[in-house]
């Protein structure tokens, strides 16, 4: 197969620009410089830098609450759910040809997850079923694209509820340059799709140049995409910004689309390079569309700074777009004169290039701006390193733009000498920031990684980092001997269902193969889900509990929860559609109204009516709180002309004829307070003449059983058959009848929904990872029917088994000195095995500890407490606490006392 590389002129030109003075009008005294970047070679740039050698610690008798200096810092959240990604060989497999850099770029909707790699777009569900993949030329097969493309991007727009994607094409004869981008017309990506062709080939200053390295992003009007724009013969010649009006793009009509120069447009005197947009959430200040972020600007004296240009009326309506220039000053963050280093890797000399410090991707939220790129710190323990850096501008006067917030993400945490790049940054509705990025270092392979910041954690500071993917071999894949490139970019995103849970992807390297050219160095991806405070909060969402028992009178009815910290909610509106056409057939809107802070939610019941009609007794809202009260409402569903709607039907809107054709939802929109603008849809189950006639049970259960696994406790059911049947709820308990507390429902996870009607066998099973070991637990199981009838079943009992560490003695030579050898495995998942030295002592038995400390001080295991004599020993940590509870991904120490001296070992745990 042919071997091709992704465009690389955006990435290795930075070299060539010029040093450009120029001054900044009313905004500060001194002259900045746009900084060109030459990246040094490992023989020009040795790796000597300013970092802690943890070698040289010494821990004098420490305190029993404190036996490893303390951090100042928590774990990052772990994982909650991870998906693997497209590969190396698959992304050539799609398209006929291999890529590097796979540039991954991924986002959460509701219930999909849509990634862009290199030249292959897939998607898939949250729990990890892929719905499809293939190459982006066929994906955009209706633009007729003439080459593979590249740099793609997508991104979720939570304003319209639709994904965006993005990619480029270039072709050198006849000149050609393209921006192809997609929207969906939902929120699933398995449905219709609208595309749009941007001509990129523009002239500027009399020289053809075409489109790279894109930059996308939304605000609630516009789509918002950014190139820098390069000569045929390799020579950046300017950016520019183009602005999608969504009114026409949207519905797939006509798109409107404007090009602009927004670095002569704000009086800059030299084009900026690499224009981020940001991504917008909530309500702008008036008038303001996006703000394009660039960095690579300094002072001539050490002082860096970030240029911000805001677009204000981005569509034109009151003449604009206008676009606004500031600078906001950094201090010395990144030593200009060195550039940005390459990174090394476990396994070999050759070294990773690790990009520059151009802006990566930002987002603005509640008068935020985030951004996050690479610097070179001039001094401290990442000083010489690729480092991460990310800034928090204060946007609540525009007219003075302030930092409020900057720091490393170093990745030392990770490991000695650690470097880091690519990030990308996401904030949620409460003010919770992360950051995913790329990691390397002479005794790890490059890997995936992220890190989290509460709204109250210290300034300067996230939380120590936490993995996504750590690499299992070194990466070399150069095409003939150009740069390793890694990157360019990552993702992470904002899961719109909850507004809290992040999700992050990006690359990592797997085990070496496909050799070409004498090279095997391959890529992966993966998604990974986490949030920092427990459970996410739900958003609204729809429980539908539709039946018919041929009563006129019978209320339908379906609730509606809306949390209660969704307040002010305005605009909601209840809609009919066909699940399949995507038709919607009639529209209730509700007035605007305020949830009190005890209130749970809300059902809306329909009255039983032909012609889905409103009765005399209009709608009611029943709260589920103790306060019952009727809104006003606007507008009335009417019958619509088609087979589904008859004069005759005693369902909503579902009559007898078309009950085997439709796929009938309710869709619930609305926005609010803490709420944003969310959508929920659901489908309606047709029970026409399911009369309570019927006093058969729900399910038929065949088994129901309870297993003790290693570290979990495994149930496992099958149903005969189900009568709708919405799904199943998980009790437990720690004595047969003592308090049995819910673990699992239907109502959020997606193994435990019902088959509603069904008369095949089906099997289930849930594992419960919160044991300890030695306890007996207790369990029940409750199906739920769609009248809310609940039928417990059990209860039933498992027993783990406790583990106790598992001490080896490998001889009885006598050490000379206490010794901890570092563990093995490292990284290591499920156990790892530690390796003691014990010397001989005057008072024959020597007392031993051997405990495993968290990053922040605190005693996790304590694996050995008691006499030895000397000798060589090994003990195995099975990755449980004290309690018996297995432990997060993260970095533990393991910490030796004995005779008054103390040792510790690094280990890193991967789950």
């Amino acid at each position: 197969m042919k071997l091709v590389t992704e465009r690389v002129l955006g990435m290795s030109l930075l070299g060539c620009f010029l040093i450009i003075l120029f001054e900044i009008q009313g905004m500060l005294a001194q002259q900045l410089v746009r900084v060109g970047e030459t990246r040094p070679s490992a023989a020009s740039q040795p790796h000597s830098r300013l970092q802690m050698d943890e070698s040289q610690w010494t821990i004098l008798q420490p305190r029993p609450d404190a036996v490893f200096p303390p951090s100042l810092f928590p774990e990052s959240p772990s994982l909650l759910n991870s998906i693997e990604g497209i590969n190396f060989d698959e992304d050539a497999a799609n398209s006929g040809f291999y890529h590097i850099p796979p540039d991954p770029s991924g986002a959460a909707g509701p219930n999909h997850l849509v990634s862009v790699v290199n030249t292959s777009i897939e998607w898939f569900t949250k729990a990890g079923v892929q719905q499809h993949s293939g190459s982006l030329s066929s994906f955009f097969s209706s633009l007729s694209p003439q080459t593979n493309t590249f740099d793609p991007k997508v991104i979720y727009d939570q304003y319209n509820n639709r994904f965006v994607v993005l990619t480029l094409e270039q072709v050198d004869s006849p000149e050609r340059s393209r921006i192809f981008v997609a929207v969906s017309d939902d929120s699933d990506p398995n449905g219709t799709w609208y595309f749009l062709d941007i001509n990129s080939l523009l002239n500027i200053g009399g020289i053809n140049t075409w489109a790279d390295y894109p930059g996308l992003a939304v605000s609630a009007e516009a789509v918002y995409i950014t190139a820098n724009m390069f000569s045929f013969t390799g020579l950046f010649q300017g950016s520019r910004l183009w602005i999608i009006d969504k009114t026409g793009f949207y519905s797939g009509g006509t798109a409107v689309v404007n090009r602009y120069d927004p670095s002569a447009g704000a009086g800059l005197s030299s084009s900026a390079f690499t224009l981020q947009p940001a991504h917008m959430f909530g309500t702008a200040p008036s008038g303001v569309g996006t703000f394009l972020v660039n960095t690579m600007w300094s002072d001539g004296a050490g002082n860096d700074f970030v240029s911000i240009i805001r677009v204000d009326d981005p569509l034109g309506t009151s003449g604009g777009p206008t676009f606004t220039n500031q600078f906001v000053g950094m201090g010395n963050v990144h030593n200009n004169s060195a550039g940005i280093p390459s990174a090394p890797q476990s396994g070999t000399a050759t070294e990773l290039d690790f990009g520059d410090t151009r802006t990566i991707n930002a987002v603005w939220r509640n008068n935020t701006l985030w951004t996050v790129f690479a610097v070179n710190p001039p001094s401290g323990s990442d000083g010489g390193q690729a480092t991460v850096h990310w800034i928090k501008v204060n946007t609540s006067t525009l007219s003075s733009l302030t930092l409020d917030d900057q720091g490393n993400l170093g990745g030392e945490d990770i490991a000695s000498g650690c470097y880091t790049s690519y990030p990308s940054v996401a904030v949620n509705g409460s003010g919770e920031a992360a950051v995913g990025f790329a990691a390397s270092a002479s005794s790890i392979f490059p890997g995936a990684y992220y890190a989290a910041r509460s709204s109250s954690d210290p300034p300067g500071t996230f939380q120590h980092s936490a993995i996504l993917r750590q690499g299992v071999d070194y990466y070399v894949r150069t095409f003939g001997g150009g740069s390793n490139r890694w990157g360019d970019y990552s993702a992470i995103s904002v899961d719109p269902t909850d507004d809290r849970t992040f999700w992050v992807f990006n690359e990592y390297a797997l085990n070496r193969g496909t050799v070409l050219s004498g090279e095997d160095g391959r890529w992966g991806t993966a998604f990974g889900s986490f949030t920092l405070a427990g459970q996410p909060l739900p958003n609204a969402w729809i429980n539908e509990f539709h039946y018919d028992n041929g009563n006129p009178d019978q209320n339908e009815f379906v609730e509606v929860v809306v949390p209660s910290s969704f307040t002010d909610l305005a605009n909601l509106t209840l809609s009919l559609y066909d699940g399949a056409t995507g038709t919607v057939y009639a529209t209730h809107k509700l007035s605007t109204f305020t949830a009190g802070n005890s209130v749970a939610g809300f059902t809306i019941y329909y009255k039983d009516i032909p012609g889905i009609q409103d009765g005399p007794d209009g709608m009611a809202l029943d709260y589920l709180g103790s306060t019952i009260q009727f809104l006003s409402y606007e507008g009335t569903f009417v019958a619509k002309d088609g087979p589904a709607f008859t004069t005759t039907s005693t369902d909503i809107g579902v009559s007898e004829s078309a009950s085997t054709s439709a796929n009938f939802s309710l869709q619930l929109q609305g926005t609010g307070t803490n709420a944003g603008n969310f959508t929920w849809a659901g489908p309606i189950q047709n029970t026409k003449g399911a009369e309570n006639t019927d006093q058969s049970l729900p399910v038929e259960l065949a088994f129901f059983t309870a297993s003790g696994m290693q570290d979990r406790i495994v149930l496992k059911w099958r149903t005969e058959s189900e009568i709708q049947n919405l799904g199943f709820e998980i009790w437990r308990a720690e004595q047969e009848d003592g308090d049995y507390q819910m673990l699992s429902s239907y109502r959020s996870n997606a193994a435990l929904q019902g088959r509603f009607n069904s008369s095949q066998a089906t099997d289930y099973q849930f594992e419960d990872r919160q044991v300890i070991p030695g306890r007996v637990y207790w369990y029940r199981l409750t199906d739920v029917d769609v009248n809310g009838q609940k039928t417990e079943h059990g209860p039933i009992s498992a027993l783990i088994a406790e583990q106790t560490p598992q001490l080896t003695t490998l001889n009885s030579n006598q050490p000379d000195r206490l010794r901890l050898f570092p563990n093995f495995p490292n990284p290591f998942n499920p156990t790892t095995t530690l390796r003691l030295d014990v010397p001989a002592s005057s008072r024959g038995l020597v007392r031993v500890n051997l405990m495993v400390v968290s990053a922040t001080g605190q005693v996790v295991r304590t694996l050995l407490n008691g006499t030895l004599p000397a000798g060589q020993y090994e003990v195995v940590w099975d990755g449980r606490d004290n309690a018996g509870r297995l432990v997060s991904s993260g970095v533990y120490f393991a910490v030796i006392q004995a005779d008054y001296k103390t040792e510790y070992q690094k280990m890193v745990l991967v789950r």
